[in-house]
């Protein structure tokens, strides 16, 4: 058998080929190349409780099999890593493995010689004809712990320790310039086995700012129109200076004309409020009998192809916001916003038919990264477990929080205050900090 420094400079040279760890979970990483490239050995443990050291050394602990468990084992820690739950047991079992092929190379004085590599399936031992360690002396079954001692702490082992560093510390080095193995993967934020969706954060308005000082109205144009012609952008600062904020009937008869050359699509009985915000217009998609109340911000600039959809009878109270910032946003025929409230969509938000919301409700779809401590959270990666969708004739209740990724199914109601992180089954009348299911609809 090699030493445990041994085992430990190959366990990391193997992390490293197959992971480079960030500064942030750097430690954890090493700790574990650290353990599961010793953990083999463990099996002294049970020997030293019973008296003799060397009695269940290099038994079944020295297999695939037991790799492969280690590697299970370590994956119950995947939230700890921040990793996916096959992505730790693949690397666990890897370097685990790192101890049988070091011991593979030793040379063995004792016998059974070798390991049992493939035990249980196969009872034979496994040695290189070619040793190139020499192996340190432990004993041999039968003697005290004050012998095996004596041995471990001999002049030999210094020698094959000096050996190892000699072959083992180069082969760290080199491992600087492995390409991490496509298997090993890790990019991203995991929920389970659940890679998130990366968000976009060129669409963000604070990205878009940073530009700003080098070009104040290519920046405006973005944040307004996005890419279109100035032809169109001129048209858009002249209609919304002119009528943006007219009061009364006439403000929304004048609106009414005008404010559709702008959109991508308006239907007829269109009613705008004053002092409604539209952002990259030509994204937003209305249809007939739709109104939006005064002050509302509707912002269409991450919509893409799919839009920003508001369709056939929907009603946007006053004070609202819609934010496609990298996502679209579908309100299906005679939603109900409150007033107040806000729709943000980093991967999508969907609602039904007939849903009623009432007012400070909060719909957004997306995170942030938050593991690199010192970093503020903003700069880091923004993430999205999926679209939110919300079923048809949902009643939603003041001041609820719908976060992301989440599924609400039709007929719910979404009691006041409840903060949604979890799907929400048919019918089911949710409430609370989480939210629970309360009861079911009958």
């Amino acid at each position: 058998m090699a030493t445990p420094l041994g085992h430990a400079l190959l366990g990391a040279a193997f992390l490293r080929a197959v992971r480079k760890p960030d500064k942030v979970s750097l430690w954890k990483w090493y700790f574990l190349a650290i353990i599961a490239a010793n953990a083999a050995d463990l099996d002294f443990i049970p020997g030293i409780i019973a008296g003799d050291a060397n009695l269940y050394h290099q038994g079944p602990s020295h297999s695939f099999v037991a790799a492969l468990l280690f590697g299970l084992l370590a994956s119950l820690f995947s939230t700890w890593f921040n990793a996916r739950k096959l992505h730790l047991t693949l690397v666990a079992t890897f370097i685990y493995s790192s101890h049988l092929l070091l011991d593979f190379f030793c040379r063995d004085a004792r016998l059974p010689y070798g390991q049992p590599l493939f035990w249980p399936f196969i009872d034979a031992h496994w040695i290189s004809p070619v040793a190139l360690f020499s192996g340190i002396k432990h004993g041999v079954p039968g003697e005290s712990l004050p012998e095996v001692l004596t041995q471990v702490f001999s002049a030999h082992n210094i020698y094959a320790l000096s050996i190892e560093l000699l072959f083992l510390l180069p082969i760290l080095l080199l491992t600087k310039f492995v390409k991490n193995a496509s298997w090993t993967s890790n990019k991203g934020i995991y929920k389970g086995d659940t890679k998130l969706k990366e968000i976009n954060k060129n669409q963000i308005i604070r990205e878009k700012l940073s530009d700003a000082q080098n070009s104040p109205l290519k920046t405006y144009m973005s944040l307004t129109v996005g890419e279109a012609k100035k032809s169109y952008f001129f048209r858009y600062e002249l209609i919304t200076f002119l009528f943006g904020s007219i009061s009364g009937g006439l403000g929304f008869l004048l609106r009414k004309k005008a404010y559709p050359s702008l959109l991508g699509k308006s239907g007829r009985g269109l009613i705008i409020g004053k002092n409604v915000v539209l952002r990259h217009p030509q994204n937003i998609l209305l249809s007939d009998n739709v109104t939006i109340d005064d002050n509302c911000l509707i912002d269409g600039r991450g919509a893409d192809n799919e839009g920003l959809v508001l369709e056939e009878g929907v009603l946007i109270n006053r004070n609202c916001m819609l934010q496609a910032k990298t996502g679209p946003i579908h309100f299906g025929k005679r939603c109900s916003l409150g007033s107040n409230s806000v729709v943000v969509s980093m991967a999508g938000v969907e609602l039904g038919e007939a849903v009623l919301a009432a007012g400070n409700v909060y719909i957004s779809a997306g995170a942030y990264s938050f593991e690199e401590k010192g970093k503020a959270i903003m700069d880091q990666a923004a993430y999205s477990k999926g679209p939110i969708k919300i079923g048809n004739h949902v009643w939603i209740g003041t001041s609820a929080v719908i976060l992301d990724g989440v599924t609400i199914g039709d007929g719910a109601i979404i009691g006041a205050g409840a903060v949604v992180n979890k799907d929400v089954p048919a019918n089911a009348i949710v409430g609370g900090v989480p939210a629970k299911v309360l009861r079911m609809r009958t």
